[in-house]
């Protein structure tokens, strides 16, 4: 028997939500990299590194937090930004599993000079495979620093 996790737009039990973990210390610990964006929200982190017209998304998340594969990553930007990537969007990001492995990593294109860019992503999250929810980011990643290379690997 195949059992699908389907999401409902359920709100976490509160006491769950304050179990968030700290992973930035971690993911720092082990990149040597700080990101250009780090945020928290209902027990998942997001990493952004940007650089080399391109950013990375690093989506890690807590013990009994899982992302929905099946629902997706869902990226938007502001129409009027829509000219700065080099990728269709909104974009989709999703899979044929019921989650995604953790850490995901998620790649972008940018196109022109570096600037700040506003970017939405919507995900499903589920806490022990029991609730589920949408989960949004809304952040502004920064103009590079110039400093290219390879980016860092996602932490767990």
């Amino acid at each position: 028997m195949v059992v699908r996790h389907v999401l409902h737009p359920f709100a976490f039990p509160g006491a769950l939500l304050t179990a968030i973990a700290s992973l930035a210390a971690t993911a720092w610990a082990e990149t040597g990299v700080p990101p250009d964006v780090h945020v928290q929200h209902d027990g998942v982190t997001l990493d952004a590194y940007t650089g080399n017209g391109r950013i990375a998304f690093c989506f890690n998340a807590d013990k009994n937090v899982r992302i929905a594969s099946e629902y997706g990553v869902e990226f938007k930007v502001p129409r009027s930004q829509a000219k700065l990537w080099k990728e269709p969007l909104p974009k989709l990001v999703a899979g044929k599993e019921p989650y995604f492995d953790l850490p995901l990593r998620i790649e972008l294109k940018t196109r022109g000079a570096s600037r700040p860019r506003q970017v939405s992503m919507g995900l499903g999250v589920c806490v022990s495979a029991i609730y589920c929810t949408p989960v949004s980011f809304e952040i502004t990643i920064p103009a590079t620093n110039g400093a290219g290379g390879e980016f860092p690997a996602c932490a767990n």
